[in-house]
C-alpha cells in the first residue's frame, strides 16, 4: 500500500512539473513533450498498483515488481534525456527555471524582477544526478520488496463440500424409495 502511494506521488509530482515546464519559454516545447512520453511507464505502474488493490491475486502481485522495473526505467530515461538536452541542445549558458514570458538579459535571473531562477548547467546536471540516485535507490529497494511480496500469496482454499461417508449405502436408499 505504501509503495503504491509513493509511486502515485512520484507520478503526480513529475506530471505537474512537466505541465508547468510548458510555461517556461526557455525550454523547447518538444523537450517537455518527450518528458510526458517518458513518464507513461510510471502511469502504467500506478495502474498495476490500483489493479492489485482491487483484486489481490498472484498475477496482480507479480505485476507489482514489474511496475517497479517500469518506474526505474522511466527514471533513468528521464535522467538521460535531461542530460542530453541540457548539454547538447539547450542554447543558453544558464538553465532558467520558472514560468512566464521571455525576459531581457538584464532582468533574467535577477532575484527582484525575474520570474525565472537561473542555475548553471553543471548544477542542473548535478541536481538530476542527485534525484536519480535518491529515487533510484528507493524504487530499487521497492523492487526487491515487491519481488518478495509476490511469494507471500497463498490463495484461500474453498472448503470442500461434505460428502456422505458411504456413497453406496445412500444410492441403495434412494433406489428403495
Amino acid at each position: 500500500m505504501f509503495i503504491g502511494i509513493v509511486t502515485i506521488i512520484l507520478f503526480v509530482s513529475r506530471f505537474f512539473t512537466i505541465i508547468f515546464d510548458f510555461g517556461n519559454v526557455y525550454f523547447d516545447f518538444w523537450f517537455n513533450l518527450v518528458n510526458l512520453f517518458l513518464i507513461i511507464p510510471i502511469l502504467v505502474a500506478v495502474i498495476f498498483f490500483i489493479n492489485q488493490w482491487i483484486e489481490d491475486t498472484k498475477e496482480s502481485r507479480q505485476k507489482l515488481w514489474i511496475s517497479m522495473i517500469l518506474v526505474l526505467s522511466s527514471l533513468v530515461l528521464l535522467f538521460f534525456w535531461a542530460i542530453i538536452y541540457i548539454t547538447a541542445v539547450y542554447p543558453y549558458q544558464y538553465v532558467y527555471l520558472g514560468p512566464g514570458p521571455e525576459e531581457r538579459e538584464s532582468i533574467r535571473g535577477s532575484k527582484e524582477y525575474s520570474n525565472y531562477m537561473d542555475e548553471e548547467k553543471g548544477g542542473y546536471i548535478l541536481a538530476e544526478c542527485f534525484w536519480l540516485l535518491i529515487e533510484g535507490a528507493l524504487f530499487l529497494y521497492f523492487f526487491f520488496v515487491t519481488w518478495k511480496y509476490e511469494d507471500t500469496y497463498y490463495p484461500k482454499e474453498d472448503p470442500a463440500p461434505l460428502e456422505p461417508e458411504n456413497k453406496n449405502e445412500e444410492d441403495e436408499k434412494n433406489k428403495k424409495d
